[in-house]
C-alpha cells in the first residue's frame, strides 16, 4: 500500500490514515522536503 511504502521512506505522519466519517481511508503525510501528500483509498462502498 502506498501509505506504508511512503511512511517507510521517511515521510512523517501528521494525520493518520484511517476510516473517515465519510466512508472513505484519508490519511495526511509530510516528505522529507516538506511537501504534504494526502492518500485517499475509497471506502468499501466505492468498490462497487
Amino acid at each position: 500500500m502506498w501509505w506504508d511504502r511512503a511512511v517507510a521512506a521517511g515521510c512523517t505522519v501528521v494525520m493518520p490514515f484511517e476510516r473517515q466519517f465519510w466512508g472513505d481511508d484519508w490519511g495526511l503525510i509530510e516528505d522529507p522536503f516538506g511537501i504534504q501528500w494526502a492518500i485517499l483509498q475509497p471506502g468499501p462502498e466505492q468498490a462497487g
